[in-house]
């Protein structure tokens, strides 16, 4: 598809600073409209959640009701609708008082993880009997100049394209170009031989391959056998943060990766994920950007009437979507 080209023009110019990459290319400022602040509203009623569901875009939609209706022991809605990780809330760098608060209040520590040049990524579970949509609001209004919101859970943007699992491919280091992919894990294929330099799990303890990561890996750096990517040669550096779980593609997973690819030096990141706007991936997204890092989201598949999506939407991302 043509809008792979583009990674093929930034994978050509990444031995200058990113800013020149994008002012050589001469693409548009576009002004993304904002959306309401998560948590803002959440005094709607059960039907009127699922009367958003109904009204997003019907590809995104149907992904979220069918995702829900496999894993609501896991799983919730924000109050737009929009899946997240149930009873769970995510923060960035909290101070020590304000998490001895939390945990006095009932909040328990999940994990922590170290975001690149952000600070530390708490997990917090909410207090039984709390949903996550409360427990945001009260951890906003104990400290208003805290970043908090929900772990989202982002879908993959194409057709249900999972497929059996299958060997993931062999990883191998031979210099060259280097971009990121986030997505599922990359299975083996004869057209990706030598071209994965590493792959890492974000959601579950080992790779688990999917067709659509495959498949877009092949876009990207295949060689051979009938494929020819955009930027043959290239090699990827893949981090799965869907692992087969029902919780994968979580904003905190999402973050993580996007870490672990900045701390890596890998200048060019491709995102295949549509989601809501979250504040704690935007936070890392806007010192990627701020450093230098090309980042590249699909748009989603919702045609183009659809509200804009996330993490294409973000300042600074190019989002790209297919033409027929």
């Amino acid at each position: 598809m043509r809008l792979f080209a583009i990674l093929a023009i930034f994978l050509a110019l990444q031995s200058g600073p990113a800013a020149a990459q994008l002012g050589g290319l001469g693409l548009p400022q576009v002004q993304v409209p904002s959306l309401p602040r998560v948590g803002q509203d959440v005094s709607r009623t059960v039907d009127g959640v699922e009367d958003t569901v109904r009204d997003l875009p019907q590809t995104t939609g149907s992904q979220i009701r069918s995702l829900l209706r496999q894993h609501r022991d896991v799983l919730d809605r924000d109050p737009q609708g929009f899946p997240i990780v149930r009873g769970e809330v995510l923060a960035i760098a909290p101070s020590a008082a304000v998490l001895s608060s939390a945990q006095a209040a009932g909040f328990t520590v999940v994990r922590t993880d170290a975001l690149d040049g952000v600070g530390d990524l708490v997990t917090l579970r909410a207090p039984n009997g709390l949903s996550a949509s409360a427990a945001l609001q009260r951890l906003q209004r104990a400290d208003p100049q805290g970043v908090y919101d929900l772990d989202h859970i982002h879908m993959p943007s194409g057709a249900d394209a999972r497929g059996p699992p299958t060997q993931p491919a062999s990883a191998a280091r031979n210099g060259g170009g280097r971009v990121g992919l986030i997505d599922g894990g990359v299975g083996a294929h004869p057209a990706l031989a030598g071209a994965v330099a590493e792959q890492r799990a974000f959601s579950s303890s080992s790779v688990v391959t999917t067709a659509h990561a495959t498949a877009i890996a092949s876009l990207l750096v295949g060689r051979g056998g009938g494929v020819e990517g955009a930027a043959p040669g290239a090699q990827v550096y893949v981090a799965d943060i869907y692992g087969g779980q029902p919780t994968g593609g979580s904003a905190a997973a999402l973050a993580r990766a996007l870490s672990w690819l900045a701390s890596d030096g890998v200048p060019v990141i491709n995102v295949s994920l549509v989601g809501p706007r979250n504040r704690i991936v935007e936070a890392i997204i806007e010192r990627l950007v701020s450093r230098g890092f090309v980042i590249i989201a699909a748009v989603g598949n919702d045609g183009p009437a659809a509200p804009p999506l996330f993490p294409a939407s973000y300042a600074g991302v190019v989002g790209v979507t297919g033409t027929f």
